[in-house]
């Protein structure tokens, strides 16, 4: 097995997310600053979905490649949607992009989960498949 970052699945995160639906125009943006309490934090992925050059919703993304999803993800998550919807009027979708067979159990019904196919959980371990 080779080791690798979660930096290593970005590739993949763009080539899933950079599409958008029709009729609407989508701005995806690695590490862009939000300022959260004073404090300028880094969210993996920001997603503007537009519609005729408004913002309709934002996307905010983190991607994570452990095998189960711990409370942290899901505080840092959380605080980057509330931030988003402290600064926009629009509808925030939070995601955490993860392994596919990753352990969901506890991931709460606000958050959404978008697996990275080419890293995939086998007995726990996450492994990248180039």
């Amino acid at each position: 097995l080779t080791k690798f970052h979660e930096s290593d699945m970005y590739p993949y995160v763009k080539f899933k997310f950079e599409k958008c639906e029709r009729g609407y125009s989508c701005k995806l943006c690695e590490q862009c600053t939000i300022n959260i309490n004073g404090k300028m934090r880094r969210p993996d992925y920001i997603r503007y979905v537009e519609k005729n050059g408004k913002i309709e919703k934002i996307e905010v993304m983190e991607v994570k490649k452990d095998c189960s999803i711990k409370n942290d993800y899901i505080e840092q998550i959380n605080e980057y949607g509330s931030m988003l919807k402290k600064n926009y009027n629009v509808p925030i979708k939070k995601v955490l992009v993860m392994p596919s067979r990753a352990n969901l159990s506890n991931i709460p019904k606000d958050i959404e989960v978008e697996f990275i196919e080419n890293v995939v959980c086998e007995n726990g371990i996450p492994v990248l498949y180039k």
